[in-house]
């Protein structure tokens, strides 16, 4: 019978959780867009050059969709993770 999913690899001594990219190795930048928008009618739209400049994006009174586009930089999603 033919395996549906190849084989996992396992880097040991990792904890669980530990985020690895598994794919093939990427030389371009991870592109982040945002979306913002809430009941009143606020639509906002856009690219950030880094992760860091989200925050000052992010309003608790909407909603904001982040988009990262390019999950091989490992490090970009950490932050993600750690602010969101």
């Amino acid at each position: 019978m033919r395996k549906l999913f190849p084989a996992r690899k396992k880097s040991p001594g990792l904890s669980p959780g530990s985020l690895i990219h598994v794919g093939q190795k990427k030389s371009e930048m991870v592109k982040i867009s945002f979306m913002d928008y809430n009941a009143s009618g606020h639509f906002a739209e856009g690219e950030v050059t880094s992760i860091g400049k989200i925050t000052s994006i992010v309003d608790p009174a909407s909603v904001t969709w982040i988009n990262v586009a390019g999950l091989h930089q490992v490090e970009v999603i950490e932050v993600v993770g750690q602010r969101f």
